[in-house]
């Protein structure tokens, strides 16, 4: 029995009674059993959920009504609108503490539908692979865990809110911002299943994925609490001034992100004067990115393919193409340009080396290599190469 007299034994600073206030109160009988409770005006419930064994959970909402049916005598439905927050804590008991093992097990099962089949089975097959453990246990002086302080919390905020008790979900809508720990959730629809510890979430614009210090946008998204994984449809995200996105973005862990069919650019423009494509690759924030079967483009066309790239995203003296400089286009007087293209090659502690490029399509063509060398104490300089070609003498030649 998990009913709040009983928790009493085992938890302190947790409610002992469901309770509901507000400033109108109304409430349906029908044969002797009540049916309905609705609260209207500065509404307020506190609700635990019953036949809980594997976890404790208390869901604390506020809204201007609150809408309570009730089914052979228990709460069914909750229906909370206007202004809605909300905050539900849950904390997970320690495998050898009593549970229903078909509780536990449903762990390692999602069915969820209402996303496509793609980021459902992303999320799937992170959570076949995790187990809840339960959190430790902060014991007070009588021996009782403090629920307070060892339950994990969810805040989440909308304009309503469904709570349908038998299936364990909270569907959150209009604005609304989903927080766990470091990590928030903000889209127009968010689905919360309480018992998977699953967050499903779209938006007719964008939702937005925050944590620290990633972003991840996207069109649809799903987030398992444990083991902190996600999977986004449509997604894109932002590092070290590059822009990535693609047809699915996976979140393997706090700093990890695969990528599936993607682009990079680290040019900020709606349509970016160039950008690479892959067929996967792999982000971790800080560390590097590595991609597969990669192809350079300019605005829509193919430069060049390489079988895979690696780019060091540690701060510091790094080798690497000089993107950011990069300037294409075409002009009336060049025709098509590049300019600035470079490579940054650091030789080692001393030394290092710059190539750069400039083609005009018209007119000429551009090569330079700049060494700069420094040692404390003992030397220091720098040594500079130019070559330059001219199309112009050669067009004219042609023309005549």
């Amino acid at each position: 029995d998990s009913s709040p007299d009983t928790l009493a034994f085992e938890f302190s600073n947790i409610p002992l009674a469901n309770t509901i206030s507000g400033d109108t109160l109304e409430i349906d009988f029908e044969e002797g059993e009540i049916t309905r409770t609705w609260v209207r005006g500065s509404a307020h419930s506190i609700y635990l959920p019953e036949d809980q064994e594997a976890a404790v959970s208390v869901n604390d909402v506020r809204g201007e009504s609150i809408d309570i049916r009730f089914l052979d005598g228990l709460v069914n439905v909750v229906d909370v609108q206007g202004d809605v927050q909300g905050i539900y804590r849950f904390f997970e008991r320690r495998p050898d503490a009593p549970a229903d093992s078909a509780a536990v097990d449903s762990m390692a099962v999602g069915s969820v539908d209402s996303l496509e089949t793609v980021v459902v089975d992303s999320l799937q097959s992170a959570l076949d692979d995790s187990l809840v453990t339960g959190a430790p246990d902060s014991l007070d002086a009588t021996g009782l865990t403090d629920f307070a302080s060892s339950a994990e919390t969810v805040q989440y905020t909308g304009q309503s809110t469904h709570f349908d008790i038998p299936a364990r979900r909270i569907d959150i809508s209009g604005d609304s911002e989903v927080q766990h720990g470091t990590l928030r959730l903000l889209a127009d629809e968010i689905q919360f299943d309480t018992e998977e510890r699953e967050l499903l979430a779209e938006d007719d614009n964008v939702v937005r994925l925050i944590d620290t210090d990633t972003e991840l946008l996207g069109a649809k998204m799903g987030y398992l609490f444990d083991p902190q994984t996600g999977a986004v449809k449509d997604g894109a995200t932002r590092f070290d001034d590059g822009f990535y996105e693609g047809e699915n973005i996976r979140r393997v862990d706090k700093t990890t992100m695969l990528i599936e069919r993607g682009t990079y650019t680290s040019c900020d423009l709606a349509e970016p004067h160039y950008h690479f494509k892959a067929r996967k690759m792999k982000l971790k924030v800080g560390e590097d990115v590595v991609a597969r079967q990669v192809s350079m483009h300019i605005s829509d066309i193919p430069v060049f393919a390489l079988p895979f790239y690696y780019k060091d995203l540690k701060s510091g003296r790094r080798s690497g193409i000089l993107f950011p400089n990069v300037n294409i286009g075409v002009s009336s007087r060049d025709g098509r340009y590049i300019r600035d293209l470079g490579y940054y090659w650091a030789t080692n502690d001393y030394t290092d080396f710059i190539f750069e490029m400039d083609y005009n399509e018209r007119r000429e063509a551009t090569f330079r290599i700049l060494n700069i060398y420094n040692k404390r104490y003992s030397f220091d300089g720098r040594a500079e190469f130019q070559y330059l070609r001219k199309f112009e003498e050669e067009l004219l030649s042609l023309i005549h």
